[in-house]
Formats: C-alpha cells, sequence, structure tokens
C-alpha cells in the first residue's frame, strides 16, 4: 500500500513538472507567433517602400501585377 502511495505521489510529481512545461511551451509559442506577425509586418512595409526607394537609387521600377512577387531590375551592364 505503501509503495503505491509512494508510485502515485511520483506520478503526481511527473504530472505537475509536465503541466509547467506544457504551460511554458504555450507561452513560447505565442512569443514566437508574435515575433512571426512583426516581422511579415516590417517585410509587408519594405515591400511596399521598395517602390519609392529604387528610383533614387537609379533603378527603373518594372510594373507590377497583383501576380509578381518579384520586382525586375536592370542588368549590372544596363
Amino acid at each position: 500500500m505503501k509503495e503505491h502511495q509512494h508510485e502515485i505521489g511520483e506520478f503526481n510529481l511527473r504530472l505537475g513538472e509536465g503541466k509547467l512545461v506544457s504551460t511554458e511551451l504555450k507561452g513560447w509559442l505565442g512569443q514566437v507567433e508574435m515575433d512571426k506577425s512583426v516581422a511579415r509586418a516590417e517585410i509587408d512595409r519594405l515591400v511596399d517602400d521598395l517602390p519609392d526607394v529604387l528610383p533614387a537609387l537609379g533603378i527603373e521600377v518594372a510594373a507590377q501585377t497583383p501576380e509578381d512577387t518579384v520586382i525586375a531590375l536592370p542588368h549590372a551592364s544596363d
């Protein structure tokens, strides 16, 4: 009986540790998701600013369609 109670106590300790780890991992996941969202917003802002910046650098911006994901740049020899 005492051995069984000891096993139950050990199990409850491991269960408590597992709950703490789970809670910590959920917090980390939330932080990663927030960081990912911030990074995506920054990238989107940079992409939006790119057509305004390139002409100032002497690079002509080609017309884009909504399906374009790449901005055409002239070759270095141009």
